[in-house]
């Protein structure tokens, strides 16, 4: 049962590699040797990054195989499931503890970009984990990680849509094709940029809250700042911000379609959170000018809101 061809590879990896599951798992039943690897040092798992079942991951994992086992070319199996996109395979490896390394964003950059908002999900939820359990030095490292990683990806978006990177014909105008392909990649980018600043923009708000616990009220101020320019990069500021509150939004909202309504709605509320925080953090540096301005913008923004309103109230005594 555990016979190995020219290549190492057992009956069990053939079944794997041919997507006959139920024959895997019967092999696994039967006693074959789960710890097996190919003359490539691929384990079961490997394979099983490219052609993936939730069930016999689960199983071989409880198994004693190991996430971080890597192959002849140094890639573990997380990394292997990126190269060949296969989301679920991904999705699965992160669930069950795959470490994120460097090799791991590089090759989600270069071969599927849009599978690194999965890793930054991965991210941002572990923090969000370790925020629950309150172990907020963790936490903390974990979202400086995420703005390090935001960073880098902003860079890698316009290193790789850059114009040079095109092949241009004799006459230098772009072929039609290559054209086309360029156009595709920076839709993909922008998208996943936008996707990116939502995420930024969560983890400054959570980095502020942070710091504000830890009495660290100046470095929550400037990442809070940080997390406001941002949205009000993306259409929100305070020109605009009594109309999304008003009784007459419906009116005003005619010539937007359903999707933009809600992301400015969104955007809204992200922006109301933001400038109640930052309006506590001058409070609580005695900055009673500042918190006013802070404290006025978010209950113009929220009028119904208690919290905003009683802090309002506060600071318009002092």
């Amino acid at each position: 049962m555990d016979k190995t061809d020219i290549q190492g590879r057992s009956a069990i990896f053939h079944a794997l590699e041919d997507g006959h599951f139920s024959t895997a798992g019967l092999l696994l039943e039967k006693g074959c040797n789960p710890c097996i690897a190919d003359i490539n040092e691929n384990t079961l798992l490997h394979i099983l990054a490219k052609r993936p079942n939730r069930g016999l991951i689960g199983q071989l994992l409880e198994m004693g195989i190991s996430l971080e086992g890597r192959n002849g070319k140094g890639l573990r199996p997380i990394e292997v499931a990126i190269q060949n996109a296969q989301l679920q395979a991904v999705d699965i490896f992160l669930r069950r503890g795959a470490r994120l390394r460097s090799l791991t964003w590089q090759i989600a950059f270069e071969t599927h970009p849009p599978l690194v908002l999965m890793l930054l999900r991965k991210l941002l939820e572990d923090a969000q984990f370790l925020l629950r359990r309150r172990r907020n030095i963790e936490a903390e490292h974990r979202f400086n990680y995420a703005l390090q990683k935001f960073g880098e990806i902003e860079k890698f978006g316009e290193k790789y849509l850059k114009k040079e990177n095109l092949n241009l014909n004799e006459e230098g105008e772009e072929e039609e094709e290559e054209e086309k392909y360029w156009k595709e990649k920076e839709a993909e980018f922008n998208i996943i940029q936008s996707h990116v600043k939502k995420f930024k923009i969560h983890t400054l708000h959570s980095m502020a809250a942070l710091k504000r616990k830890a009495n660290r009220i100046e470095e929550a101020i400037n990442l809070i700042s940080e997390a406001i320019e941002i949205i009000n990069e993306k259409g929100i500021n305070e020109e605009n911000a009594s109309i999304l509150s008003s009784d007459e939004e419906d009116v005003e909202f005619d010539n937007l379609n359903t999707t933009e309504n809600i992301k400015l709605k969104c955007q809204q509320q992200r922006l109301f959170e933001l400038h109640l925080l930052r309006a506590k953090c001058h409070f609580d540096a005695r900055n009673m000018s500042n918190a006013r301005l802070d404290a006025h913008f978010a209950t113009s923004l929220r009028p119904e809101d208690q919290e905003a309103k009683s802090l309002a109230a506060i600071l318009n005594i002092n």
